[in-house]
């Protein structure tokens, strides 16, 4: 079942979404899965994709975001309204608004994806798309994004966020992740969404809820 293993992100959209869109989430869902057992779905390809691969790339110094957001939209029309806010989020975030950024650092790009597996409910968790940036020996940032424009990341979405990647990547320090939602041009750390202790509970509970939607649109839908 799709349901069963998603990118982290597309979780926290629909644990946290308003009830009408979590439901229509879940719907759409239960077809691409119907269809790809039929063999008539594909999914196509991530919409945000280019972007963030751009996006890395100016915190690298290798490319200039604006430059390339109009390059993209010019590829696809579909992109003319998305990508200008999430480029704009991103620029917000990178020049204004990070402690380190009048100090030294090297941008490591292409983080190796990860998945958590959360044994007691039969779920993975996909973990991707993320870069790093290191400070010095010990000062490390681990950026993953959130694109969803409905519901912006809360604090606990947050904190679960960073829950997950803190206990699936050892390698870094719990209060080195940062959860950042682009188009907002926000990031929350642990000072930001101080972690309880219940969050693996939490991931668990709304996940359940979501399965059990899913199972009865499923059986609706046959």
């Amino acid at each position: 079942m799709a349901i069963h293993k998603k990118n982290l992100r597309n979780f926290l959209q629909l644990f946290y979404a308003p009830e009408r869109l979590r439901l229509r989430l879940i719907r759409d869902d239960v077809i691409q899965e119907i269809k790809k057992a039929e063999g008539s779905g594909g999914g196509g390809p991530f919409f945000y994709g280019p972007f963030w691969a751009d996006a890395k790339d100016h915190a690298a110094s290798l490319k200039d975001l604006t430059t390339e957001t109009e390059l993209r939209i010019a590829d696809s029309k579909l992109r003319r309204k998305t990508y200008p806010l999430l480029r704009d989020g991103f620029l917000q975030w990178w020049n204004e608004k990070r402690r380190w950024r009048n100090e030294p650092f090297e941008v490591i790009s292409h983080t190796i994806p990860v998945q958590a597996a959360i044994h007691e409910i039969g779920c993975t968790v996909k973990i991707e798309n993320m870069f790093s940036v290191k400070i010095d020996d010990n000062n490390k940032r681990l950026i993953y994004p959130y694109f969803s424009e409905i519901p912006p990341i809360s604090t606990e979405a947050a904190r679960l966020g960073i829950s997950i990647i803190g206990n699936t990547m050892p390698q870094f320090k719990m209060d080195e992740v940062r959860i950042l939602d682009v188009r907002r041009g926000v990031a929350y750390g642990t000072i930001d969404a101080p972690l309880k202790g219940d969050e693996r509970q939490l991931f668990s509970t709304y996940y359940r809820r979501a399965l059990a939607d899913w199972e009865k649109i499923k059986k609706e839908l046959g």
